[in-house]
């Protein structure tokens, strides 16, 4: 049996929340940083 997607896929899921703009871009970076186990900063991701 052949899977449709590869054993190795990792799904990234976010939802942003009823907060400005500013604190759910700071949010998801956090989340992907955690995720991906990079260092990203906010910096990088203006908008």
């Amino acid at each position: 049996m052949t899977n449709a997607w590869p054993t190795e896929t990792r799904l990234f899921n976010f939802t942003s929340a009823e907060t400005t703009g500013g604190q759910n871009r700071s949010a998801l970076v956090d989340a992907m940083r955690t995720f991906t186990g990079e260092q990203l900063n906010d910096e990088d991701f203006q908008s």
